[in-house]
């Protein structure tokens, strides 16, 4: 009889699961419930269900409520305490472009009810928070909320992760072939890239790139071509290894994309506050003719800190902890690492073209020493940002 069967007593449910509340002294007295993450579909509707308690030495009567992103605005919110960008505001012109008109505060703030409602998601997104002012304010920036969109018209292919070397191949694979789902106009000068991706501080980012140009009229092959990412006249990138890039960029930029191929794919490394562009693509053809993407940028969403990693638990006669992120640099994915030793294999699954899902899942046989204790999970991602959840395991 293994010692979980021992455990369980007639008329007594089987090991359940209890999310820690952390608490911060920063913010002791700031109370807020709210799911971590929710998945969706392209097009549908997000409703995230919250509620929050003021401190009642800063309690009134008509409290504000605000939802941001982790980002900074482009404009002076009027709030000196937290100028990042509005997901939600009462006047629907401070809201990003993205979510311009489709948010909506549908909780009974007076009751401590901040419940949003987010209408025709396109795709995903992560560090949303709650602000509230009060006779003082707060940002729930450690109860950040990520929302993932399922694309269901195509899956995505999940791969075990080995060597780093095998990593590149397959990105390499992943930047030339699965790319081209995305259908250029023939015949024009078009580029294919996201309009906004989101990045972490510190960290890495690919951004995906197809372009297209009208067909020459000389029958002659092309077999020369030269290829530049700028912000405004700044070159940050390009496919010549010989050529002088500004020391902001130098070593911090890669050309991926083969320009033979029409793929103008290309990574940011150790990403900046500064790095929000908007960046675009320009392409040189010495037997043909030259141009500049300029209506085809490209923008960052910059976050300082990364969501908690979602973490999910299962007790059989195993305890079995997946314990996942989302990133956007695949060469060098986020590590994890455990409170508790068992076995763990890790997993990588391609959200969409720039960004990726690792999975880390922990199996072990549960001891008594094990309940009524944290099990944590912490992620380290490119560049030392960090991030952490935990769950208690209780009988």
């Amino acid at each position: 009889m293994s010692l979980l069967t021992q455990m369980k007593l007639p008329g007594l449910i089987d090991l359940g699961l209890i999310l820690i509340l952390a608490s911060h002294s920063k913010g002791q007295g700031w109370k807020i419930s709210v799911d971590p993450r929710f998945n969706t579909t392209v097009n549908s509707d997000v409703t995230i269900k919250c509620s929050f308690t003021i401190p009642s030495k800063f309690a009134t009567e008509n409290p504000k409520v605000y939802w941001k992103k982790n980002v900074r605005s482009t404009f002076d919110t009027g709030d000196k305490r937290d100028q990042n960008a509005f997901v939600y505001h009462p006047n629907a012109t401070f809201v990003l472009k993205k979510y311009g008109g489709n948010t909506e505060l549908i909780g009974d703030i007076k009751k401590g009810n901040c419940t949003l409602k987010i209408k025709n998601i396109m795709d995903s997104d992560q560090g949303i928070y709650l602000r509230v002012i009060a006779n003082d304010s707060y940002s729930f920036k450690r109860n950040l909320i990520s929302i993932h969109v399922d694309d269901a018209n195509s899956e995505s292919p999940t791969f075990e992760f080995t060597t780093v070397m095998q990593l590149k191949l397959r990105l390499s694979f992943l930047l030339l072939h699965v790319i081209h789902d995305v259908q250029a106009s023939p015949g024009q000068w078009t580029a294919s890239v996201p309009a906004r991706i989101p990045a972490l501080e510190g960290s890495c980012v690919v951004i995906p790139c197809i372009y297209n140009y009208p067909k020459p009229d000389s029958k002659k092959p092309l077999d020369r071509w030269r290829g530049f990412w700028k912000k405004g006249n700044t070159f940050i990138s390009t496919s010549l290894s010989n050529w002088k890039l500004l020391p902001e960029y130098k070593k911090r930029t890669s050309f991926l994309g083969k320009l033979a191929a029409r793929n103008c794919t290309m990574q940011l490394n150790g990403v900046r506050q500064t790095d929000v562009g908007p960046f675009y693509f320009r392409i040189e053809m010495p037997e043909y003719k030259s141009f500049s993407y300029r209506k085809h940028p490209v923008s960052l969403d910059v976050i300082s800190d990364p969501p908690p990693p979602s973490l999910t638990v299962k007790v059989n006669e195993k305890v079995t902890a997946s314990c996942s992120v989302s990133h956007t640099c695949p060469t060098k994915p986020p590590l994890f690492s455990w409170s508790r030793p068992g076995s763990v294999k890790r997993r990588l699954k391609r959200l969409n073209k720039w960004t990726w899902q690792v999975v880390s899942t922990l199996t072990f046989v549960p001891l008594l020493t094990d309940y009524n204790k944290p099990l944590n999970c912490s992620v380290r991602y490119s560049g030392g940002k960090q991030a952490k959840s935990s769950m208690i395991l209780r009988i």
